[in-house]
């Protein structure tokens, strides 16, 4: 019974560890980074009995990696291609002023962003951009500042542009659709600010001409592989906009685009960032762990404040047990995750679009705490 009652504090004890060894990218003394910080931490809490092996199996959602793993796979076929680098040479050809190339990297960052995930965009871009504007006579920084802050800015549109927002589209039942007529403008409008702010810091190192030298593609493009990965790429967003489960169709773009004689699949593989998936699996481990002790509900009934957290840990309702999931008409009474639909009304996960498949049963506490820390593979 005592060692009963000793979960909660465990779990507590592990989920502020971790979240402090994610925070600062590092666990000292130790050489770890955020990936080991995460399995480190789903390890205690399955070591220490927190959860269960079954339990901490349960815990990892399958749907929300298929997505993140499908969308990868998609856009290392487009690099490979070199469509990145094409739409890049293409922007910056358009420009005729520095002020305008600047223009052309936000815009170029913030729409590929909203389409792919943004940390392979930045990763992709960075380079590409370094080049040309050492071509075109132009200080890199400013444009690679704008890139940073472009791919940020313009994957908030989509539930496809960053791991977070895959994980509240796995989690609330939110549309594609609903999520984009909501978050698009809010995008436009950060990419406007975008702009405005880096012009307004570096407006004195800016030349008031480009240079002469040529724009010429850095990368080698087939066609051939660019236009089939980019019809899968049609094909998906229509997918999308039509409500189709986003992780089913993520994961067919994927072993669509895996059908080729032109790529060896090994090359593809080098793309994907593995070391994001196993920290997302790490992540959903802990935070399992915090919602099967009831420490994920005490940290937001109490308005994130870790001091009153911890004595909600005592409360009665609890009563150090482990925290029993709701389902069923229980849940439905009072443990409902809401979604946003066009028009500002509101409706239970229970009453998604048609198609869509259901969320598991979790409370809102559970859905905050899966969310709230917001690392992606920069920690950023």
């Amino acid at each position: 019974m005592a060692l009963v009652s000793l979960k909660p504090m465990l779990a507590l004890t592990i989920f502020a560890g971790a979240y402090v060894g994610l925070g600062l990218g590092r666990l000292p003394p130790f050489r770890v980074d955020r990936t080991g910080v995460a399995i480190v931490g789903a390890t205690a809490m399955v070591v220490a009995g927190v959860l269960d092996w079954n339990a901490a199996v349960a815990a990892v959602d399958a749907r929300t990696l298929a997505l993140l793993f499908g969308m990868m796979i998609v856009a290392a076929y487009l690099r490979l291609s070199g469509f990145f680098g094409l739409v890049t040479t293409w922007a910056m050809r358009r420009a005729s002023t520095p002020v305008g190339a600047l223009a052309a990297v936000v815009v170029a960052a913030g729409t590929l962003s909203a389409l792919f995930v943004n940390d392979v965009i930045c990763v992709v871009m960075a380079p590409l951009v370094v080049d040309l504007t050492r071509r075109l006579g132009l200080p890199p920084v400013p444009y690679l500042i704008a890139l940073a802050t472009a791919a940020n800015v313009g994957s908030v549109a989509t539930l496809t542009g960053n791991p977070q927002n895959m994980l509240i589209g796995s989690f609330s039942a939110i549309s594609y659709r609903a999520f984009l007529l909501r978050e698009a403008p809010v995008a436009l409008v950060g990419l406007g600010c975008v702009f405005v702010v880096v012009w307004l810091v570096y407006r004195r190192q800016l030349p008031p001409a480009l240079g002469a030298a040529a724009v010429e593609p850095p990368v080698t493009v087939h066609y051939p592989l660019m236009i089939k990965t980019l019809v899968a790429v049609l094909v998906m967003l229509a997918a999308f906009l039509g409500g189709v489960p986003i992780a089913i169709v993520a994961i067919a773009g994927a072993a669509a685009t895996l059908l080729t004689r032109r790529v060896n699949p090994n090359k593809v593989y080098r793309e994907i960032d593995w070391k994001l998936l196993v920290l997302f699996t790490g992540l959903f481990v802990l935070t399992g762990g915090a919602e099967r002790t009831g420490l994920a509900d005490a940290i937001t009934t109490s308005g994130g404040d870790g001091v009153h957290a911890v004595g909600k840990l005592d409360d009665p309702r609890l009563g150090g047990q482990p925290h029993r999931r709701r389902s069923g008409p229980e849940l439905g009474r009072s443990h409902r995750i809401r979604r946003v639909l066009p028009g500002g009304r509101a409706a239970d996960a229970r009453h998604a679009a048609p198609g869509r498949a259901h969320p598991r049963p979790r409370s809102v506490a559970s859905f905050r705490s899966r969310t709230f820390g917001g690392f992606n593979s920069s920690g950023i």
